[in-house]
């Protein structure tokens, strides 16, 4: 027994050693080639910032609202009924105001509407109206307050020219009162940034341990490993690895870019853990499947068309570029299952709100988690099973 302890010892011991010096060979080619590494993983996302950075600030879609309706009479009725009928306002009637904050605090409402007891009357320093929001769904809240205000224009004054008569306008100023509840910054760019980063992840992966299996045997350096001792197992964990700390780099990488482009961290620097561990997690789990999908593939340029034929369309339903909650309702299910969509929520939490609740940071890294289990088992039993 104690003999058998020992030789599993070894083989432990031989299987780290082994992975460390494949490791070490793969990084000593990254170095040598670091200008091009380096290009490669900000071409992309500092392309995407100047072109798009400046869309979707002004747009209302999809903003989920959650109302609380304390006054319970025949005009707040009639104003909930119009808030309704807005297709771009997704209403939530919740009963108190601390379960409608709880909402804006975890990200699953954009906007809080409280009505008062006073509705529709105002003594011009009490709105009967309040108005709470965040700045998570940076693609619509300033565009539904703007509906909610021309909403409540109706009830003493006139709706048509709520925007237009200075007399309407301050009507609706003392009527409903906005304040700032959770974030800080009102900038798409930075909400873009956030789905920027989760992408150089998931693409440094693609350029990563797959693509250098592929090499490798192309030149014949994998048939070479697979007969000497080393353990195939140590061939898979260096790959993996190695994969890993690109996509890590690339992420880290971007999130320099961005915020030299104008993007911000609204948790400072105390957020960048959150984002190092949450980049870290899908970037082992997209490396697992690379190395999962190199062992199908034997061509590079198929093996490219595969992987981003796979990664682009989880980018897309992810959230990269609006709100999920903006997206056609059939697209909206398949963003849950979407390991993207949690590492996009997660680093937005971080650079836009300042806060991550712990339910959601739980979540986010629940989901992570059983991505990266998935896609490292698939990779140790496909690799093992196909590769030559």
């Amino acid at each position: 027994m104690r003999i058998n302890e020992w030789k599993r010892e070894d083989d432990d011991l031989s299987i780290g050693r082994d992975t460390l010096s494949l490791l070490r060979r793969e990084m000593i080619i990254y170095v040598a080639h670091i200008k091009t590494n380096v290009i490669r993983a900000l071409i992309f996302p500092f392309i995407l910032i100047i072109i798009f950075s400046n869309l979707g600030s002004n747009s209302a879609v999809g903003i989920t609202t959650a109302v609380v309706n304390y006054a319970n009479n025949p005009a707040s009725a009639s104003f909930l009924s119009s808030l309704q009928s807005q297709n771009t306002l997704q209403i939530t009637s919740v009963t108190d105001l601390s379960q409608a904050m709880s909402m804006l605090k975890s990200g699953s409402a954009d906007l809080v509407v409280v009505i008062l007891p006073t509705f529709p009357r105002t003594d011009g320093s009490n709105p009967s109206v309040q108005i709470y929001h965040s700045n998570s769904n940076l693609a619509g809240t300033a565009g539904g307050i703007s509906i909610i205000e021309q909403a409540a224009a109706k009830y003493g004054a006139d709706p048509s020219s709520a925007t237009g008569d200075p007399q309407a306008a301050s009507h609706v100023a003392q009527l409903v009162g906005s304040n700032l509840a959770y974030g800080f910054q009102i900038s798409y760019k930075t909400f873009l940034i956030g789905g920027l980063i989760a992408m150089v992840a998931a693409f440094g992966a693609i350029f990563g341990g797959g693509a250098t299996l592929i090499s490798d045997r192309q030149l014949g350096n994998l048939k070479a490993f697979l007969i000497t001792p080393v353990s195939k197992n140590a061939i898979i964990l260096s790959k993996i690895l190695y994969g890993t700390i690109v996509s890590v780099i690339g992420g880290m990488l971007a999130l320099g870019l961005g915020i030299a482009m104008g993007g911000t961290m609204a948790m400072g620097i105390a957020g960048l853990p959150y984002i190092l561990v949450l980049v870290t997690l899908i970037s082992i789990g997209f490396s697992s499947f690379t190395v999962v999908l190199a062992s199908r593939v034997k061509n590079i340029e198929a093996y490219q068309i595969f992987a981003q034929v796979i990664v682009m369309p989880l980018w897309f339903l992810s959230g990269a570029f609006f709100p999920v909650s903006s997206m056609p309702a059939w697209m909206q299910p398949i963003s849950v299952v979407d390991p993207m969509t949690y590492a996009t929520t997660g680093i937005r939490y971080v650079m836009l709100s300042g806060y991550y609740p712990l339910q959601a940071f739980g979540t986010d890294i629940l989901a992570l988690l059983l991505f990266f289990a998935l896609g490292f088992g698939l990779s140790f039993i496909l690799f093992k099973m196909r590769i030559d």
